[in-house]
């Protein structure tokens, strides 16, 4: 049988301070949502995708809270979750190249921390 989609999938959180913080990396004046999405306990997250090489690169941001390990808190963090998805590709090409894609995640994830 012959492969017609595939994917690479990273996911990486941040930590931060608070949920407000989010405002610090993906607010902007022009976002029309401000207007009904503009308060103090505001969550900012976002969404991007473009065509790179022999795929489709899916980003989506969210802030989330997780809970700590062996505590009864949660923690502000930052989700990002990429998605290179391949449609008719040659899989076996596309994992030699497989580096490349966890390079470029690292690099936007650093532009972050």
């Amino acid at each position: 049988s012959k492969v017609n989609a595939f994917g690479f999938n990273f996911k990486i959180v941040i930590f931060i301070e608070d949920k407000s913080a989010t405002k610090n990396y993906f607010y902007f004046e022009e976002n029309k949502l401000n207007k009904f999405f503009n308060t103090e306990n505001t969550a900012y997250g976002y969404y991007v995708s473009k065509d790179l090489e022999n795929c489709r690169l899916k980003l989506d941001i969210k802030p989330v809270q997780l809970q700590k390990i062996n505590e009864n808190s949660l923690i502000d963090a930052i989700d990002f979750n990429f998605n290179f998805h391949f449609e008719n590709s040659n899989y076996s090409e596309e994992l030699k190249k497989f580096k490349s894609y966890e390079d470029l995640t690292l690099e936007i994830i650093n532009a972050y921390e």
